[in-house]
């Protein structure tokens, strides 16, 4: 039973850590395109 709880706790973590990098992902981004429109 112990197995099964952690295999979900490290998979919603895993989740977590995707869904984090993506939205650091996004903002770079973000912030690469404002500079690209600064300079251009």
């Amino acid at each position: 039973m112990s197995w099964s709880i952690t295999m979900l706790s490290s998979l919603m973590c895993s989740l977590g850590l995707i869904l984090h990098c993506g939205e650091l992902l996004v903002q770079c981004v973000n912030m690469i395109s404002e500079y690209a429109v600064g300079v251009g």
